[in-house]
């Protein structure tokens, strides 16, 4: 080989160490290549609750991506392989990849069982939307911690195609039920820490669509409940839509939580499909049954269907209270078989594409109908005796209309008329059922059939003139045609006027509302007292009142400005008067001190997460004044790195190893804030790729710049490296000489090579002169 063609390198080390490693391993890199294992990645799913390989996936909610890690030969004793996925966007690189798994490196498993955690290496991320989203994988990449193995060629893969949809975000209200049946004087709520954001939604957040939930208290801290819902929830459920129907906005859906078990039946659903409903705050089964009944307002009937599909809780939201494991059986029932404790249920594939459909996650619904003067009627239909009883009838100056059925679908069809004309008629779904359990019955039988005959119904509905001339109402089977129950309006609508609070009298601490109401006809009158902070924004305070005055904590609600207001309203069961206070001051700022309610959903408090895993950052906060919270109004800081993300849903990979104290703070627009705190342990791993450890310039010679670079892992360890010659002279033959003295001696006019030389390597350059040989084992 000429000078002129040929390249000679030395090796300035010492003169054993890597030297004489790499030369032996060079040498016995050929020979024993085909006795290492293989290692490859499996078929990837990407999940956020179910996945058959169609399930439609959602923007914004936090995803899992497994890929089954396998091994092809005998794998050496103690090692562990990891992965990288990186994630594009329609061809560009996102900023936040790549992603380390939430759980390797791992040692490959004898077979990959979906149902074990880790026998797939997990990812964790929240999608953008987008409609082009590409996952790129790479297996035991170059780097200081790649392992041997037989095969490189197949370590990268590609998951292409992903179409992560927006998702609208719904408002559910939950009220605390005060229940006292028995005429007791003590308060008598559920449990705050039960109910509250990141605990009683825990369910719902993890097998809905939705990335998020704008899941919140009612204004009002409780609801004064004292019958008796032993056996049937419909009474409570009218009024639950009651409240739902004199707020303004309208919220989505109503939740009220009942303290304790129910005796007979986990929860109700005020319908199928509905927009309220109501559960127990028993551990063991609260959760689920919040899920459940949530599930009959989308429109879901009871089922007997065993999910048969491993599903994920992705922010594991069931780890509170109850401990329970991120993966979720096959062999678990779906949400909506009847009776079930938490424990006992996730979602199957066909409730959750359901779900899906729902409008309540369609983008570009916020808009609702305006409120208009309409009649809110309210009532219990028994369907076992045929007749229906009115508990609220009156004209809302602000109602929005309820969605109703087709004529011909409907069970129950409302008609009004006013001097003898027809002017409205809404066909109603009245389709009761009871989440009924064996356990609470004391029998051994589940039915999915209900055990209420009373179905409870609050509906609004627009008619073609004012409301108010409305003289007749009429409740119709809309099976049979028979009347149901029959309202004539009387001679004279009720009287009413305010007594107190007087104009110019402060809107802060306890104020006592009273007011003076009469019926020329002798009617028996309601009352209904409502709030508005601002002459726009309005929710109910009391509904269905008998006495004549009540004390208004103007320190629970939000903060009175100029324009607000407090309103009576009084029906004699068809015919309405509202009177509204004028003149109120703005007070000493009860109001204004509100702080947010805030709470950590993700992580929970004492969980562990390897160096550089995503960990997904999930917060609820809510305010009187300002209502939802997001963006950077929310705050995610770490007391050993300082802030870390912003907003209700965010992640971080950035966290050094130790234990955290994560503090999520909310803070309205006034000023006023709080926080919540979690603490968490990160712990240190070996990463995959990353930065290469280099011995640059091992040597030089020949035409040209040429040098010898070595480039990988501690080669004690076992991992490889990558011997790299560049700057030569394009597409020519080279040999390289290694040996384990330090000695170099010129040939062929100044060239060095070290002498003497235990291996020479043959190769050629390409086309930019660069010669490798890679995969160097230690």
């Amino acid at each position: 080989m000429s000078q002129a063609n040929s390249v000679r390198s030395y090796l300035f080390l010492s003169p054993v160490s890597c030297v004489g490693v790499l030369a032996g391993s060079a040498l016995l890199a050929a020979s024993t290549r085909a006795q290492l294992p293989d290692y490859l990645l499996g078929a990837k799913t990407v999940i956020q609750t179910v996945q058959t390989g169609s399930t439609p996936l959602s923007a914004g909610k936090s995803t899992m991506v497994r890929a089954p890690l396998r091994a092809l030969g005998t794998v050496p004793p103690g090692t562990k392989v990891d992965a990288l996925m990186r994630v594009f966007v329609n061809g560009i690189e996102t900023p936040y990849s790549p992603l380390y798994s939430d759980n390797g490196p791992l040692t490959p498993p004898a077979f990959v069982d979906p149902e074990l955690e880790n026998t797939t290496l997990n990812f964790l991320f929240v999608p953008p939307q987008a409609n082009n989203v590409e996952l790129r994988f790479e297996l035991n990449p170059p780097g200081p911690n790649q392992v041997l193995e037989a095969n490189y060629a197949n370590n990268n893969s590609v998951v292409t195609g992903l179409v992560f949809h927006c998702r609208r975000v719904p408002e559910i209200v939950y009220v605390p039920v005060d229940y006292r049946p028995n005429g007791e004087t003590q308060p008598n709520l559920p449990p705050a820490t039960m109910t509250a954001p990141g605990n009683g939604d825990n369910f719902l957040a993890g097998i809905y669509p939705s990335g998020d939930w704008n899941y919140h208290r009612s204004v009002a801290p409780s609801k004064l409940w004292t019958q008796s819902v032993a056996g049937s929830g419909s009474a409570i459920l009218s009024a639950l839509i009651t409240d739902q129907n004199l707020m303004v906005p309208k919220p989505d859906l109503i939740y009220g939580w009942i303290p304790g078990p129910l005796p007979g039946y986990n929860g109700q659903a005020a319908g199928i499909p509905a927009t309220a409903g109501m559960g127990n705050t028993e551990e063991i089964r609260y959760q689920r049954t919040f899920a459940h009944e949530i599930g009959h307002c989308h429109g879901l009937q009871h089922n007997s269907t065993t999910n048969s599909t491993v599903g994920v809780d992705v922010e594991n939201h069931l780890n509170t209270p109850l401990a329970l494991p991120t993966i979720k059986s096959a062999s678990l029932k779906d949400i909506m078989y009847a009776g079930l404790l938490t424990p006992e249920a996730w979602v199957s594939p066909g409730s959750y594409e359901f779900f899906i459909q729902n409008l309540w996650y369609a983008c570009g619904t916020d808009a609702a109908p305006a409120p208009q003067e309409a009649l809110l009627v309210a009532g219990l239909w028994n369907r076992a005796a045929g007749t229906v009883a009115l508990t609220d009838v009156l004209v809302t100056p602000d109602g929005v209309p309820t969605a109703t059925v087709p004529l011909a679908q409907a069970d129950m069809v409302l008609r009004a008329w006013s001097n003898g004309v027809l002017v409205a008629e809404a066909g109603l779904n009245a389709r009761n059922t009871h989440d009924t359990c064996p356990a609470c019955r004391g029998d051994a039988s589940d039915s999915e059939h209900p055990l209420d005959p009373v179905h409870g119904f609050s509906v609004v509905i627009a008619s073609s003139v004012d409301p108010d001339r409305i003289d007749k109402l009429a409740l119709v089977d809309g099976h049979s045609g028979s009347i149901l129950v029959e309202k004539l309006a009387s001679a004279h609508a009720p009287e009413l006027a305010l007594v107190a609070p007087n104009a110019g009298a402060p809107a802060s601490g306890v104020v006592t509302l009273a007011w003076r109401g009469s019926d020329a006809d002798g009617d028996a009158l309601k009352y209904y007292v409502r709030y508005s902070p601002d002459g726009t924004r309005v929710v109910p305070l009391h509904t269905q009142l008998t006495i004549a005055s009540v004390d208004v904590d103007f320190a629970q609600l939000p903060k009175f400005e100029a324009g607000g207001w407090l309103e009576v309203i009084a029906s004699d069961g068809l015919a309405t008067t509202s009177v509204r206070t004028s003149g109120l001051a703005v007070g000493g700022g009860d109001g204004a001190s509100n702080a947010p309610l805030v709470y950590i959903a993700t992580p929970d408090d004492a969980m562990t997460y390897p160096k550089s895993a995503n960990v997904i950052l999930h917060g609820n906060a809510w305010d009187l004044e300002d209502q939802m919270l997001s963006g950077a109004s929310l705050t995610w800081t770490s007391n050993l790195d300082g802030q870390v993300a912003i907003g209700r849903l965010a992640r971080t990979a950035a966290l050094s190893v130790g234990t955290h104290v994560i503090t999520l703070r909310a803070q309205d627009s006034s000023g006023a804030f709080a926080t919540d705190t979690t603490t968490i342990t990160i712990t240190d791993r070996p990463l995959p790729g990353g930065a290469l450890i280099c011995q640059p310039s091992l040597g030089s010679g020949g035409p040209g710049s040429s040098a010898l670079a070595f480039c990988g892992g501690d080669l004690s360890t076992g991992t490889i490296a990558t011997l790299t010659l560049s700057g030569a002279k394009p597409s020519t033959p080279a040999w390289i000489a290694i040996g384990t003295a330090n000695n170099p001696t010129p040939i062929f006019g100044g060239t060095v090579v070290p002498v003497p030389f235990t291996t020479l390597l043959f190769g050629s350059t390409n086309a930019s002169g660069t010669w490798t040989m890679p995969n160097v084992p230690g």
